[in-house]
């Protein structure tokens, strides 16, 4: 039997069809055992109790308020109490009306019901103790002959029963939350694996095409003004806006083939990147990365990227120097330019720096720049990450 917690009408339907079942085998097995025997007002009153439950299995309180709750958890053990007076067995019923209790009411409240329930059932059995004894002779039966006996038999098996109920229903409740808390903490991971992915995405076109998109749109916006003045720069810039549109294809197309492909040479992309870098640069490189799992290298990849793009277009630098390496513990990007640098202290508008910071952060490794706007000492770039931080493949 499965429902949700969270869900009373599925509740309500669930508990209705084992209601409506327990009062069809309590009939069964009073039939059975040939309970029909004996006089016909035990039988009407047998029959008018179960009736009652019957029809209170159309009253749905778990939509309702706790005042709701309580009218009918109170109500169900009023026809146990009276049940009991009249000496009408219907114990299936007040067991499951003890797990329905459990299900509705805090556990204070159904204590109570169950203490009056007890009371009751006492008082019960010593008023109709002398009936109780004849009867049980009738059918050969014999009753100890002190009433106190018998009291204490019942009231020993009440409490016992009774425990047990509160303590199978206290089990499915803390079952039945567990499974609804795995529910809501799966789809919490699901969304944080949605806006996780989303952010990865968001950094992917800033990285790969962001830059080169801009200075296409300023490249189209000289020829745009040049075009009646100087049709020479005009023809330049609409040549440069032609070589960055391919650029801009290349690059999606290097986007696509990194997410699809299984093996991903992590040194020869940084040195084809570089190739790609302005020829009036001056570049130093040592890129000796060992075999890393594919996502851990395409980051990497990203942060060089990033990090080339803005000595290019924001630092103006003409010399950049670049490493990488690893040894037993950790993997070890370095950087630097001599460029103009910026203020780290400044808030951060794009998104360039901050996406490099994610990527670190979600390789479980440490970031530290350094720059300084009048010192003039370009701007270093330093990428710790532990090998055993990440597992992506």
């Amino acid at each position: 039997m499965r429902f949700s917690l969270n869900n009373p009408r599925a509740i309500y339907k669930t508990f209705r069809s084992i209601d409506l079942l327990l009062i069809a085998i309590t009939i069964g097995t009073t039939f059975v055992s040939g309970a029909y025997q004996m006089p016909a007002l035990p039988m009407w009153q047998f029959h008018g109790i179960l009736l009652i439950f019957a029809l209170t299995t159309f009253w749905n309180p778990y939509e309702k308020s706790l005042k709701h709750k309580r009218v009918y958890v109170f109500f169900n053990f009023l026809l146990i109490v009276i049940a009991n007076f009249l000496l009408t067995s219907v114990d299936l019923q007040f067991y499951w009306v003890i797990i329905k209790s459990c299900f509705l009411l805090p556990l204070s409240d159904v204590v109570i019901a169950l203490t009056i329930v007890g009371m009751s059932q006492i008082i019960s059995l010593h008023l109709n103790y002398a009936y109780l004894v004849e009867v049980n002779r009738s059918i050969g039966g014999e009753l100890p002959k002190d009433p106190k006996v018998l009291i204490l038999g019942s009231l020993s098996y009440y409490i016992s029963s009774t425990i047990f109920c509160v303590i199978l229903s206290s089990i499915l409740i803390s079952e039945r939350e567990s499974r609804m808390r795995a529910e809501n903490l799966s789809q919490e991971v699901e969304t944080l694996a949605a806006n996780i992915e989303r952010s990865r995405i968001a950094r992917e076109i800033h990285d790969s095409m962001g830059h080169l998109l801009t200075t296409l749109d300023i490249q189209l916006e000289v020829a745009q003004k040049q075009y009646d003045r100087d049709r020479d720069q005009t023809r330049r810039a609409i040549d440069s806006a032609k070589e960055l549109s391919t650029q801009c294809l290349q690059e999606v197309r290097y986007a696509v083939q990194s997410i699809r492909d299984s093996e991903f040479n992590l040194n020869q992309s940084i040195l084809t990147l570089l190739d790609r870098m302005p020829n009036t640069w001056k570049i130093q490189a040592d890129c000796r990365f060992p075999p890393l799992p594919l996502q851990m290298s395409h980051q990497i990849y990203c942060i060089t990227q990033e990090a080339l793009t803005n000595a290019q277009k924001h630092a103006q630098a003409t010399e950049v120097k670049l490493s990488g390496y690893s040894d037993d513990q950790t993997i070890v990007l370095r950087m630097s330019d001599n460029g103009m640098g910026f203020d780290l202290s400044e808030p951060r508008s794009g998104f360039g720096l901050r996406g490099m910071e994610e990527r670190v952060q979600l390789m479980g490794g440490t970031i530290t720049m350094e720059s300084n706007i009048s010192s003039g000492d370009g701007t270093r770039i330093h990428v710790c990450i532990p090998r055993n931080a990440i597992q992506y493949d």
